[in-house]
């Protein structure tokens, strides 16, 4: 499918090339007589199912390793796969030829949970969350994750239509309007540590063991909005193939600009002795907790009461940010006239807007001896989102 979206705005400009290069020849009176003549003016309504597979997103919360040695690491990414969603349009044809104004409105929306539980064999890399800390053991490392995904998208057109070209073997109208698009993605991560197999810290007291200390999952969030508006452009081709039936293309672009916000959040943990306020970080494997599992032990058991586990929070956003971007629809299709003024409508769409996300991520974090941290570098990285698919549904004209 992809292949071919790639290969589909050539095709749709050679239509229109050689189409307009058709329509300057004179045809038969038996020919004009079957091509497809519009009606003068009225109203228009379309109603299509786009079976459309979003791409481009970088939906991957997790890695996966086998031999532990980083060399067969690949990504754990989330397919979100085609969803069946309508997008309408609307309009009114002027009379005497005067063009036509349409409407057209396009909403996805998918969320998705995606999951992995392995207890005892840390496989999954963290690659949300930040590497201070991420991991029971600070290697990055889980043996569990599970995430869950949203991705919307709103888009919204006002164009006006007008003939570009006409002849009974084809006919083209050129439009320019407004778009206005939002774009949405929204990750949320949490790495487990379900069998860890660390010591036992026991409780002097109830020879249990001690209250706190399992291991607790790391979070990442990774949020991104964006909301533009611009003009476009576009050039719609039809050649009528039976009395009844058309082959139609479709090439347009806009330009937009907008704001864009983007959230960074994550959360990690480690042990720690708390000695009257002053955190001493003990560090994998663990060792001096592993000293705690003699609860008899009197001095040990006043070690056991000062080991904590300290949260790493850290976060980064940015809001409001002026940004540029662009979107190119094209498309390839049949338009089959089955009753008076009904037409059966279908074809192949796809649809890039660029620059519509971005993703930040802490590179570069100092740690102060009050907890705190200080965020020296952030990489920022923008990402374009595809819609593709195939499209059914109905058209009337009143």
């Amino acid at each position: 499918m992809r292949a071919f979206a790639r290969w589909l705005p050539a095709v749709v400009l050679a239509v229109a090339v050689c189409g307009a290069a058709i329509g300057q020849d004179s045809d038969s009176e038996k020919d004009a007589k079957k091509a497809y003549t519009p009606k003068e003016s009225g109203v228009f309504a379309e109603v299509t199912a786009w079976f459309a597979q979003p791409s481009g997103l970088g939906l991957t919360p997790a890695t996966e390793t086998g031999d532990g040695t980083g060399a067969d690491t690949h990504p754990l990414s989330v397919d979100l796969g085609t969803a069946n969603r309508i997008r309408t349009r609307v309009g009114y044809r002027l009379p005497h030829g005067r063009g036509e104004f349409i409407l057209t409105w396009f909403a996805h929306e998918d969320t998705r949970t995606f999951e992995r539980l392995s207890p005892s064999d840390f496989v999954y890399g963290e690659i949300l969350a930040h590497p201070v800390f991420a991991g029971t053991f600070d290697d990055g490392l889980a043996d569990g994750f599970s995430s869950d995904i949203l991705v919307r998208m709103r888009d919204l057109r006002i164009d006006y239509y007008r003939d570009a070209f006409s002849s009974p073997r084809i006919r083209g109208k050129w439009y320019v309007g407004y778009r206005r698009i939002s774009q949405q993605r929204d990750i949320d991560a949490l790495y487990f540590s379900l069998a860890p197999n660390l010591p036992a810290i026991l409780d002097p007291l109830t020879n249990g063991p001690k209250p706190g200390l399992d291991p607790l999952p790391d979070f990442a969030r990774v949020r991104s909005e964006f909301s533009a508006r611009g003009a476009e452009a576009g050039l719609e081709v039809e050649m009528p193939v039976l009395r009844r039936f058309r082959i139609e293309a479709g090439l347009g672009v806009a330009a937009l600009r907008g704001r864009m916000s983007s959230e960074y959040a994550s959360t990690t943990h480690t042990y720690a002795i708390d000695q009257n306020g002053t955190l001493i970080l003990v560090e994998p494997p663990f060792d001096l907790l592993g000293e705690f599992i003699d609860p008899q032990n009197p001095e040990l058991g006043a070690w056991v009461d000062q080991a904590v586990q300290e949260s790493f929070g850290i976060g980064y956003s940015s809001n409001n940010e002026s940004a540029n971007s662009f979107a190119v629809e094209t498309y390839l299709g049949f338009r089959w006239r089955v009753w008076r003024d009904l037409d059966l409508v279908g074809g192949f769409r796809t649809a890039t807007f660029g620059n519509v996300g971005l993703e930040l991520r802490p590179k570069n974090v100092t740690l102060n001896p009050n907890g705190s941290y200080n965020v020296q570098d952030v990489t920022r990285t923008t990402y374009d989102v595809n819609f593709e698919g195939y499209y059914a549904g109905v058209a009337y004209v009143y």
